[in-house]
């Protein structure tokens, strides 16, 4: 009596519930002879991936499905994406049946509730957003996602595919973007991964590339003879003090070795060994009051000079070689630093310029701080922005924040910076949301835009959201000639 005939996608469905032997045995069925044939024998591991690779190419099966929920999401056919995709889906025993559920949903319009959910505030769960259908569809469902999320960034013509915007389309409603990366609705949304860049013009390279510094210019123009290496040099003087204190603890412990140890420790040459250390000590020693005044070079050729013949004579510590040459190392940078110095980069620019206090009005802080945006904007726009920024450094406390040293200093100008490169994001593209997501934790938070707002109230606005989500950091706070923005990220 013949067997009834099974589908591939049958017998997968059924094979699903029976355990497979750890040997099994390979039979083909070649269409042109019809004719069974005995290929051999494979291990469970080898079998289901043979079986998942097979399965994938049959009508309805993996490939198939991937495919049509990838083209309802309105990504358009690139093997740069298909491929890795897929091969993604492969990794895992993925239910066929499950799939073909999930991209009839987004068919239907039915497909998770990333509408309700992208418009609540706040940190939460991606799950939340995506289809309960996911859950079915391996039990590795979450490292599926996150492979999706994180693996599948390619660049097809130089147009980048962000973390998250192809894995969010696979399992909710959402569609590729027009003027954002994702489009629900009837509206736009910007998605950022850890570190995502806030911007896509150069404008804001100005501040670092213009001759002779942008910023410093600013400075100079204000007649006070006013320079970054004012407190750069203070910052380096800081540093050599440490430095130097370890350097004179390091030298101070060998020579006291030395003394106790008595002649047989010194070599019978006529290299003074203890004059030597004792002039490393006497150099460290000039370093670490920082009101001290010295020659930099003659310095640097001391503790140098020193170094090279004692360690000739006599065995010296890693720390006390490490210890020494470092500290020569941030004296030849000292050497540099003076009021001809332009060669500041856009982070330390906007550093020296907000974190310390140089007597500015808050109209010349809120002229300077705009000129930090990404893009060109028209005259009006720039007015609404400075009259904004005005208001912000108005505020005795924020300005006090700025120029505190350490987290505070640092996170105040940060949280700033985001702001304005968020809003002069949005004046070029004019989505409705950024949303940035933290793939490891499975998580996003929105930052909301409201067009019908000036462009200055809405910086004011995304400044507010960002102080209620200090979940959302700078975490690539320098701008180079490759990216054309800070980035942000979910903690």
């Amino acid at each position: 009596m013949k067997k009834p005939y099974k589908s591939l996608q049958d017998v997968y469905v059924e094979s699903r519930q029976t355990p497979v032997e750890e040997n099994v045995q390979i039979i083909g069925i070649p269409d042109a002879s019809g004719e069974s044939e005995q290929l051999g024998s494979v291990t469970d591991d080898e079998y289901t991936r043979l079986k998942r690779m097979v399965l994938s190419k049959s009508e309805g099966g993996t490939e198939s499905m991937v495919k049509k929920i990838l083209r309802e999401s309105m990504w358009e056919t690139i093997p740069e994406i298909d491929d890795r995709v897929l091969d993604i889906f492969l990794r895992y025993d993925v239910d066929p049946v499950i799939l073909g559920k999930i991209a009839d949903k987004k068919t239907a319009g039915t497909l998770g509730t990333f509408e309700t959910w992208v418009n609540k505030s706040g940190e939460q769960s991606l799950e939340a957003c995506l289809d309960p259908l996911i859950r079915k569809l391996t039990p590795e469902w979450r490292q599926l996602f996150k492979d999706v999320t994180e693996e599948v960034t390619p660049k097809p013509n130089n147009v980048s595919v962000g973390p998250g915007e192809i894995s969010i389309t696979m399992f909710t409603n959402a569609k590729k973007g027009n003027t954002g990366d994702l489009t629900i609705g009837e509206q736009e949304i910007e998605v950022k991964g850890q570190g995502g860049r806030l911007g896509s013009s150069d404008y804001t390279k100005q501040i670092f590339n213009t001759p002779g510094n942008k910023y410093l210019n600013m400075l100079n123009a204000r007649g006070s003879g006013q320079h970054f290496s004012q407190v750069e040099s203070v910052e380096i003087k800081n540093l050599l003090s440490k430095y130097a204190t370890d350097v004179k603890k390091n030298w101070t412990n060998i020579l006291t070795k030395l003394v106790k140890a008595g002649e047989n420790a010194f070599p019978g040459s006529a290299v003074d060994v203890e004059g030597l250390i004792n002039q490393l000590i006497q150099s460290a020693d000039a370093l670490i009051d920082v009101k001290n005044t010295y020659d930099i070079q003659q310095t640097i050729d001391n503790l140098q000079s020193s170094l090279d013949q004692v360690v000739e004579q006599i065995p010296v510590s890693k720390a006390a070689r490490d210890n020494t040459q470092k500290t020569i190392k941030k004296l030849n940078d000292l050497l540099t630093v003076g009021p001809d110095k332009t060669s500041y980069n856009w982070q330390s620019s906007t550093q020296y310029m907000f974190n310390h206090d140089w007597g500015m009005s808050p109209r010349e802080l809120a002229e300077a701080f705009v000129e930090m945006r990404t893009d060109v904007m028209d005259d009006v726009r720039v007015k609404s922005l400075t009259n904004a920024a005005e208001s912000v450094f108005k505020n005795n406390n924020l300005r006090k924040d700025l120029i505190t040293k350490g987290p505070t200093g640092t996170t105040t100008l940060r949280r700033l910076q985001a702001a304005l490169m968020a809003t002069s994001y949005w004046n070029e593209h004019e989505f409705n949301k950024i949303l940035v997501i933290n793939p490891a934790k499975m998580t996003g938070a929105n930052i909301n835009f409201d067009s019908n707002m000036i462009i200055g109230d809405i910086f004011l606005d995304v400044y507010k959201q960002l102080q209620k989500m200090p979940q959302i950091v700078v975490t690539n706070p320098g701008v180079d000639d490759r990216n054309k923005g800070i980035g942000i990220s979910l903690l």
